[in-house]
């Protein structure tokens, strides 16, 4: 109406008949639109109710597609039947803690994990304490004497192995009965440990069904195996 004010009337192509006939079709089509306003209003009131319950999707739709057909595909004869089954179905999805639950097994798998590692540190510590508590200073200087001749026979083909070797076996009459448990491969025992039977209370062979006669000189140093 406001573009055929500005643009219509006064213009010389138009004539006053036609002038009159457009005008009137505009009052007539605007009268039509004010009996829609309430049954809008009412569109617009429920689509916002529909919109707030969470079906924001569907009351856009009902609002901006227009009906044209005698039966509304939008709001069928099953809408509300529609609606509970999605209302419920949500629900479940809700209070669904699958994915929760997936997530706090897998954190008390991490955390069990990191608890038996301190565990196990904790006891290395407790244990590394109470020996050098319960050691005398020349079992810990016989330790590191031992420790050190250790580390310089390397391989065992050097011009010095066979003086490191007595330094270590030396060391090792001197302190070996303030450690509670050794452990050495088998070819080491005879050149570290005295060669005395029965040294120990309890000796234990990693896999023994594959050992042979170099695994003696531990055996003999048992008082049980």
């Amino acid at each position: 109406m406001l573009a055929f004010i500005n643009s219509g009337i006064g213009n010389i192509s138009t004539t006053s008949d036609q002038v009159i006939k457009t005008w009137q079709d505009f009052i007539a089509e605007l009268m039509r639109l004010k009996t829609l306003v309430t049954p809008m209003n009412t569109v617009l009131r429920i689509a916002d109710t529909i919109a707030q319950s969470g079906a924001e999707q569907w009351a856009k739709i009902l609002v901006e597609t227009p009906v044209t057909e005698v039966q509304d595909p939008l709001t069928p004869a099953t809408w509300f039947d529609t609606w509970q089954w999605k209302r419920r179905s949500e629900y479940l999805k809700m209070i669904d803690g699958r994915k929760e639950l997936a997530m706090l097994a897998e954190k008390r798998v991490l955390l069990d994990q990191d608890l038996k590692h301190a565990f196990s540190d904790l006891v290395k510590v407790k244990t590394f304490i109470g020996l050098h508590l319960n050691m005398t200073e020349r079992v810990q200087g016989a330790l590191m004497r031992f420790v050190s001749a250790i580390g310089k026979i390397g391989k065992g083909t050097g011009k010095r192995a066979p003086r490191h070797k007595r330094d270590a076996y030396r060391a090792m009459q001197d302190c070996y009965a303030g450690v509670p448990c050794w452990i050495m491969p088998t070819w080491r025992i005879s050149e570290s440990l005295p060669s005395e039977f029965g040294a120990f209370d309890l000796v234990i062979i990693d896999e023994a069904s594959q050992s042979d006669i170099t695994a003696l000189p531990a055996i003999l140093r048992r008082k049980n195996c």
